[in-house]
Parts: C-alpha cells; structure tokens; sequence
C-alpha cells in the first residue's frame, strides 16, 4: 500500500469552526492569506495572472489563483501562517475561492477542488475562534471541524471526503453529515451527502468481467462505495453502490494497470497481463 505524499507528523485536537451553514451567514471579510508551494513532484502548474510551470516560494493569493498537476505529479502547499498544509495528488486543480480575516477576528480559508485530490492538515490551536475552512465541489462542501481529512472530486463531479483526524461536515442540498475520525461520505451533484460509512483500508478489487468487443476491452467490477479506480491512468466511473464498467482501448503491451485509491491518499495497485494474447 502507498501513501502519495503523506507524512508522519502528528497534528493537534480540534478546538472549534464555523459549520458550513454558518459560513453562509457571514458577510464582512477583508482579503489577506496565502497557500504557498513547498515541495514539487513532476508538472505542476500555477496560475494567476497568467498561467506558468509552479516554483517553490510560488503563492496562491486571491480568488481565482489556482494550482494543476499533472500525472505522476504532486505538491505540498503551506497555508498562511503555518495554520496546516494540503497535499494535492496527481491530475489535480485547485482553486482559491477565499482567503481573509472576518470582522470578528476569526480567518477564512475557503478552496475550490474541481478535480483530483487534496489532503488537508490543519492546527487549529493557531487558529481564532470562529475562523472558517472549507473545501467545495460542484457536488457539496466539506466544512473543517477536525485537524486531518482527505477529498476527492472526478470527472463526473462525486465528490468523497474521509476524515483522519477531529470532524468534517459535508454538506449538501440543505443537508449535512457529520464525519468523525475514519469515517467517510459520498456527495452526487444535486443529491445530499450519502449517510457516513467507515474509511477503507484494504482497497480490495473484484473484477467480475473482462472481455474484447470489437477490439475494444471491456472491464467491470465493484470497489468499495467510497473508493476510486484507474485503469491505465483513467479514472473509471463508479456508482452509489461502487460498480463500475468500462470500455476502452486495448492497453499497449497486453497490460492494464489498476489502482484502487481512497480519499485520504492510500492507494493500491494490481496488474493485469497478457491481453493482448487473447485477442482473435
């Protein structure tokens, strides 16, 4: 099992956060803070005024900036003041969406995920009370009321969450799901958070079918509900219930490589080989 940029650290209890619904309420914020790059692993590329390859002491300023990796690629973002880090994995992007202090001493961190994954560390002793973090995707939000947790948004925009450490609300359609540590939860667009389920470790893979159609491959399976699969570096499309089903080209070499990941950054590989010899 790999871990794609983790650390050891051990990081502190929570104290306490805005929820995300009562985020929603507060109106006066003045514009400060930064996310700035730490370490880079492969393509990763910054954009602000315009867009460029990323360098470490690189700052993600003001609503809009944003950060894409590509395959094989990764990144240690620092958020302002030493408050935590964000880990952000391969074919990612993520965006600022608001960094700032409120009228009531309390700080905003608010980050749009539109693809990929992060994994968020915060040290809530540094932070004020009533201070405000939370990761959004077209599918719902993740408002951080816990020191460690990880997200997930494809292509399709299902949006996971795991918590490690403290509690995470995921909110969505006027409804929120409280997730304590290893526990996770699945949002759909336009459908509330799905009720929590624990984290998976194992990342287990049960294929149930692969075959050639018109010199197309055809693989389907089921994964753990709150896991993700890629074939050849293609993320698959998973349902509620974590079956998927593809069809795709024939893999170069006879081999298709699948990796089972989780939202907090585990990740499990298994090969498949010899296709190409059963080919008519």
């Amino acid at each position: 099992m790999t871990n794609w940029l983790g650390s050891d650290d051990v990081w502190p209890t929570p104290l306490s956060f805005v929820s995300p619904a009562m985020a929603q309420t507060v109106q006066v914020m003045t514009q400060v803070g930064w996310l700035e790059v730490q370490t880079l692993r492969g393509d990763v590329t910054i954009q602000a005024s315009a867009p460029r390859a990323a360098r470490v002491g690189d700052r993600l300023t003001k609503t809009g900036d944003t950060l894409t990796t590509g395959p094989s690629s990764a990144t240690l973002l620092e958020i302002d003041n030493r408050i935590g880090t964000i880990q952000v994995a391969e074919n990612s992007r993520l965006q600022v969406r608001k960094l700032g202090t409120l009228r009531n001493g309390g700080w905003v961190t608010t980050l749009d995920l539109v693809r990929g994954q992060a994994r968020l560390r915060v040290d809530k002793r540094i932070l004020p009370k009533n201070s405000i973090f939370e990761v959004h995707s077209p599918a719902g939000v993740a408002g951080v009321r816990g020191t460690e947790f990880g997200v997930m948004v494809n292509s399709q925009n299902r949006m996971v969450v795991g918590t490690e450490g403290g509690l995470v609300e995921a909110s969505a359609q006027g409804t929120t799901v409280t997730l304590k540590p290893e526990l996770g939860s699945a949002l759909f667009p336009q459908e509330p958070p799905l009720p929590p389920l624990p984290l998976d470790r194992e990342l287990k893979l049960e294929l149930e079918e692969v075959d050639y159609r018109n010199k197309l491959l055809w693989v389907s399976g089921r994964i753990y509900p709150l896991n993700t699969i890629f074939a050849n570096g293609l993320e698959l499309a998973v349902d509620k219930s974590g079956r998927f089903e593809q069809l795709m080209p024939l893999p170069s070499e006879g081999r298709l490589a699948l990796k089972v990941a989780n939202s907090v950054g585990d990740g499990q590989g298994y090969l498949l080989m010899g296709l190409d010899r059963q080919v008519e």
